[in-house]
This record gives structure tokens, C-alpha cells and sequence, in this order.
């Protein structure tokens, strides 16, 4: 960033300079917190349908922080699935966290229509939960098959 802007050599390049927050304003419009509201929670200015949605948080993950994960189901309004393993401070604002498996159709979505969403956290997995948990993998697998066959549902992944 000092060379494409062309900083001063001594000129301070730390989180709060104000490149800083004009670059994360090109970027914005791709981050997924200003998206999430729009799968069921309010009503795009596009052509859409309301569509469920099973968020996954290892709560080692290196790659993707769990605060990012809770701020995105938390904006699109999804509880915490229990076991709660790490409160967020978005769901207990919202009063959404703690909800007992299966759940399914538990969100009223900006049309009216009840659709099913979920935020599953795993304490002892990182940013593979889904791959390296028996259970989150069942509980994928699971969500996707009623998504396709009957209605969404968020399963605990105890059935094999």
C-alpha cells in the first residue's frame, strides 16, 4: 500500500489511517454481513426467494475468526443450535441463541414464509468442522437431503 498510494517514508500506515477505511469501502459490497439479511430476513430489491441456511463454526478456526461466523448468522438473524459452545453477544442481543436440534422452519422470512436456519458451533474443530466432525458431517448431510426431499431441517447428527 506505501508504493501504490506513495506514502512519505516516515507517513504512519496503521489501522486507523483513512486509506485504510477507503479501501475497505470499494470492498464492502462483497462482504457477506450486508448479504446475509437478504436470505430471509428482509425483502431485496431483486428478484429473490427466501432460502434456509446451516452455518458451520469451529471455534479454532484459524482462517475464518468465530466472531465473523456469529456476526453473519447473527445478521441474517439464525440462532446458535445447541450445544452452545461460545455465546455471541449478536444472538443473546437477539434473544436467538440456544435453540434445541432438530429445529426446522424456525425463522418467519420477509414474505412471510417460515424458512429453517441455524448456526451449529464445534469447540474442538477449526475451520474443517464439516469435514472432520462425524456429527457436523451427518448434520450436512442431513440439511441437505430435507432441503431436497421435504422440508429443511437442522439435525443434531447423532442418526448415522
Amino acid at each position: 500500500l506505501r508504493d501504490t498510494f506513495d506514502f512519505d517514508d516516515d507517513e504512519e500506515l496503521d489501522e486507523l489511517h483513512p486509506i485504510i477505511g477507503m479501501i475497505q469501502f470499494v470492498g464492502e459490497v462483497t462482504d457477506p454481513l450486508n448479504y446475509s439479511p437478504y436470505w430471509h430476513r428482509w425483502r431485496p430489491a431483486w428478484a429473490a426467494a427466501p432460502v434456509p441456511v446451516l452455518f458451520y463454526e469451529g471455534l479454532l478456526d484459524v482462517y475464518t475468526p468465530p466472531a465473523a461466523i456469529e456476526a453473519l448468522a447473527g445478521a441474517a438473524h439464525s440462532p446458535i443450535v445447541a450445544p452452545v459452545e461460545q455465546r455471541s453477544t449478536v444472538q443473546e442481543l437477539q434473544g436467538i441463541d440456544g435453540i434445541a436440534a432438530p429445529v426446522s422452519l424456525n425463522l418467519q422470512a420477509w414474505d412471510g414464509s417460515l424458512v429453517t436456519g441455524g448456526l451449529a458451533q464445534y469447540e474442538d474443530e477449526g475451520h474443517y468442522a464439516v469435514f472432520n466432525d462425524v456429527k457436523a458431517a451427518r448434520r450436512y448431510r442431513d440439511f441437505l437431503h430435507s432441503s431436497l426431499y421435504d422440508q429443511p431441517t437442522i439435525t443434531n447428527g447423532d442418526e448415522p
